[in-house]
């Protein structure tokens, strides 16, 4: 396995604007509009059309009471999107969204492993801060591919991988436990945030998430594939 079998993604999940009444929760990404930016490298990957996607359920505030926490936002039943704009913060408010990485199912590779980078958590302590909250949503139907997401940490040449659930995603690198193959998805890597230091007119943490798809073996399981996963990702994952 080269390292030019790999597919990378690079979005910006959150989080910039006003936290105020009449504030903005945006989602951004440089030079676009949408929540994706991706490009593809190498034999077997398409170079014009992303392999490597990521959506998350369209929200919307709550302003009935019957609907839930007013100022909460919930998923609706619309298609799902490239990205959400969460407008008029307010305290304590929990915030739906689910990103989930799929493999386009036109993909020619055989089968890919995702690995996430999720960093700028709370990086500001003067800022409105968010933390992430499981909600226990299992009801997916975006042909995810049971499976879990761990933590990696690397000590020297050493790898270590924590099963981690979703209330403990932090800045971090994580890995998906099952490779995809065309048209199969991840289970969500986060499922919902929430205000929880609120500071009226500051900016909240700004939320980046990365991703890579790398090409591997197929019927090659999760122990045996992870570490050769790893090295192909390590500059990207953990600096040069």
């Amino acid at each position: 396995m080269k390292r030019k079998n790999m597919i990378s993604m690079v979005t910006s999940l959150a989080l910039v604007g006003v936290v105020a009444v009449g504030g903005t929760l945006a989602l951004l990404v440089s030079n676009t509009d949408t929540v994706t930016n991706t490009f593809t490298v190498g034999k077997g990957y398409n170079d014009e059309n992303p392999d490597l996607i990521l959506d998350e359920a369209k929200v919307k505030q709550v302003t009935d009471t019957e609907e839930g926490t007013i100022g909460d936002y919930i998923e609706t039943t619309d298609p799902r999107v490239e990205g959400n704009a969460y407008n008029n913060l307010v305290a304590d408010a929990t915030l739906a969204k689910d990103p989930q990485f799929h493999i386009d199912e036109d993909c020619q590779v055989a089968t890919s492993w995702i690995v996430a980078k999720i960093s700028g958590v709370n990086t500001n302590p003067e800022a409105t801060t968010l933390k992430f909250t499981d909600v226990n949503d299992e009801d997916l139907d975006n042909n995810a591919v049971t499976g879990t997401w761990y933590k990696v940490t690397k000590s020297g040449d050493t790898y270590t991988y924590n099963e981690v659930a979703l209330n403990n995603i932090d800045n971090g690198v994580y890995i998906y436990d099952q490779g995809l193959a065309a048209g199969d998805s991840t289970e969500d890597l986060f499922q919902q945030l929430q205000v929880d230091t609120f500071v009226p007119g500051a900016d909240p943490s700004t939320i980046t998430v990365t991703g890579c798809a790398v090409e591997g073996v197929a019927g090659v399981d999760f122990e045996n594939m992870r570490d050769k996963v790893m090295t192909q990702v390590n500059d990207w994952a953990f600096g040069a």
